[in-house]
């Protein structure tokens, strides 16, 4: 199932990048999820670095519906629905 999702990036328990809404087309039902998970969680690194100018040593990555607001993925918890 394709869903809108915003991406939130966290260096240990505190937000990057958390003044930005980053959205994107998610399939939770791929079997290609936790890859395309650790690409996000790349591209977000860069962007804190790029627009923050801020590193992330501990990263995680947490996917919320864009539309609900709650929480559907967690990169170190798997699924959450």
């Amino acid at each position: 199932m394709r869903r809108a999702v915003r991406m939130r990036i966290f260096d240990g328990q505190h937000e990057v990048l958390h003044r930005y809404k980053i959205l994107h087309m998610v399939d939770l039902d791929s079997p290609a999820l936790p890859l395309m998970v650790a690409g996000l969680l790349a591209q977000g690194i860069e962007l804190a670095l790029a627009l923050e100018n801020e590193e992330v040593r501990t990263p995680r990555l947490e996917l919320w519906c864009a539309v609900s607001e709650v929480k559907v993925y967690d990169h170190l918890g798997g699924l959450i629905l």
